[in-house]
């Protein structure tokens, strides 16, 4: 009894949390869940045959999400479709070293230099080959404090 308590208010939170659902007026709430607006979801629960352990299947529908495979497929060949998936990802995303390169970050010396790196260079950090060029900062070496990221 305690494992279906367990599991029903899991269920409950990530329906109220995550899809932004209010149960008690079977509506979306004004804000946009996880996934977008849910428009309605179906939720069914069962047992594991050899454990008894419960787990739910659940289908969502949010708002303007494609209602088909075919309208699913097409999606991504749309220009204003992947401007908006690019600017998703680049909102959340970062591709660049935190390394400062004014001061050390463990004793604020002013007093370093930006090491070269290049992952075929690994074993000799400092030294990178000509062609291998470009290369990444990806080190800082403070006099003081030595190599850090």
């Amino acid at each position: 009894m305690a494992c279906a308590r367990y599991y029903n208010a899991i269920v409950r939170l990530l329906i109220d949390v995550l899809l932004n659902y209010a149960q008690d007026r079977q509506c979306s709430r004004p804000r946009s869940g996880g996934f977008g607006e849910t428009k309605a979801y179906f939720l069914s629960t069962e047992s594991q045959n050899s454990t008894g352990d419960l787990h739910g299947h659940m289908l969502v529908w949010i708002e303007n999400m494609p209602t088909t495979t075919a309208q699913y497929y097409e999606l991504p060949k749309h220009r204003d479709f992947q401007h908006r998936i690019d600017d998703y990802v680049s909102s959340i995303a970062s591709s660049s070293f935190p390394v400062s390169l004014d001061r050390c970050s463990s004793c604020s010396s002013t007093d370093i230099a930006a090491m070269q790196f290049c992952a075929k260079c690994s074993r000799n950090l400092g030294v990178v080959r000509a062609e291998h060029l470009p290369y990444n900062v990806a080190l800082v070496k403070c006099n003081l404090v030595g190599p850090s990221l």
